[in-house]
């Protein structure tokens, strides 16, 4: 199998699995019967409505063996995925206080078509193992890990894709997919080996070729990573499905869960109010780092030192760099203009002087020239045959005058 056929089908399985997720976990599903119709606006309620519910229940709701027993349900009654995400929704809504356990049959047969009878025993099967089951409640397959340690326990984690965009490779037409390993080379493609600070990290998260186009709930995914990547912070780490959960119940982070899985079909952006809303990664450990470094003079110096250093190597405060010779240009060009207004006078009286000379250099050719043709004293050479007429008349030998007589 060559490898790009292989690239391929893993693609398709991964997002088969994102796509089967979607409909089968409780939090995931969207409020309207086609993921596509689900607007942000209520994406983002749904997900209020999440957070404020007991941690237990967040836990069975999110939880992947929710989806699976839900999955499975859909198969044994012949239910397509978008039938299926039917009951994970009403599930939802009941812990949500939006429908009662005595209407879940009304509402089940008029989402997916089918009748009463089988809604009926498809109720009866959920309550049985999913809303009376109390084990649900606790993951008990989350471990902690570094990036590093993950990666080598579970190499399957290289492959989670954390972004809908693919990444653009260094050749004109490569394109990547996004996956976690991918992610980790282009950053160090783009940063160089070594540990970067907190301004080097933004300034790829923000700046980079391939981190323009991400969503700012994927980007706190990549900067997650990136942390776990320099600074050896712990990530949870799913045992069954060998994938890293992404916290969604921290505040400054509450919106990575919700809207994961609807970047990867989706191209429209959060709104903007909800960007300003939200407080990144980044600015926390800005801040934090700013009160560390207020403590002492001497720590403030050494990180101004750090940054000058930083911007010597010339990567990310080029424009810095850069201002020292454009203020020497500029010094320069006034310079030159405060030199001709001193010089151009001088150069206007030679000029003018030069010009005076040689007007009256012309006048007196001129008048030479003039001179020449008026003059009759002028001699000037005459012809051959002019010479031959003068010398006949007055030869002496025909014209001797005899004095005898």
């Amino acid at each position: 199998m060559s490898k790009e056929r292989y690239n391929n089908l893993e693609k398709k399985k991964m997002e088969d699995k994102l796509i089967k997720n979607r409909n089968t976990i409780p939090q995931l599903v969207s409020v309207t019967l086609k993921n596509e119709d689900e607007t942000d606006e209520q994406i983002i309620e749904r997900q209020e409505k999440f957070l404020r519910l007991p941690e237990d229940v967040k836990d069975k709701l999110a939880s992947h063996k929710t989806g699976e027993k839900i999955f499975k349900i859909g198969q044994n009654f012949g239910l397509d995925l978008q039938k299926t995400a039917s009951i994970a929704r009403m599930v939802r809504n009941y812990y949500f206080g939006e429908v009662k356990k005595e209407d879940f049959v009304k509402v089940l047969a008029k989402e997916t078509g089918i009748n009463e009878n089988d809604a009926g025993k498809i109720v009866e099967i959920v309550l049985r193992t999913i809303i009376d089951d109390k084990s649900l409640g606790v993951n008990v397959s989350i471990i902690e890990l570094k990036l590093e340690d993950a990666l080598k326990k579970f190499p399957e984690i290289g492959e989670q894709i954390i972004s809908r965009v693919s990444l653009k490779g260094g050749g004109f037409s490569d394109m990547l997919r996004p996956t976690i390993r991918n992610w980790i080379k282009d950053y160090y493609q783009e940063m160089g080996t070594g540990k970067h600070d907190l301004m080097q990290r933004g300034d790829y998260l923000y700046h980079s070729k391939n981190t323009k186009g991400v969503s700012e709930v994927e980007r706190q995914k990549l900067m997650t990573i990136i942390k776990s990547l320099e600074d050896g912070t712990l990530l949870k780490i799913d045992e069954q499905q060998k994938e890293i959960v992404f916290d969604a119940y921290k505040e400054s982070q509450k919106v990575d869960i919700k809207s994961s899985f609807k970047d990867n079909f989706h191209k429209k952006p959060l709104f903007n109010f909800l960007q300003k809303k939200e407080i990144t990664l980044v600015e926390e450990e800005k801040k934090e780092e700013d009160r560390k470094n207020s403590k002492s003079g001497m720590e403030k110096i050494n990180k101004k030192i750090q940054e000058e250093a930083t911007v010597s190597s010339g990567y990310f405060l080029q424009k810095k760099e850069n201002k020292p010779q454009e203020v020497i240009k500029r010094q320069m060009e006034v310079k030159k203009i405060e030199i001709d207004k001193v010089e151009a006078p001088k150069k206007n009286v030679v000029f003018n002087q030069m010009e005076t000379m040689n007007n009256n250099e012309n006048k007196i050719q001129k008048k030479q020239k003039d001179e020449e043709k008026e003059s009759p004293y002028i001699i000037k050479p005459l012809s051959m045959e002019s010479n031959k007429k003068r010398r006949s008349d007055f030869d002496i030998s025909s014209n001797v005058i005899d004095l005898r007589k």
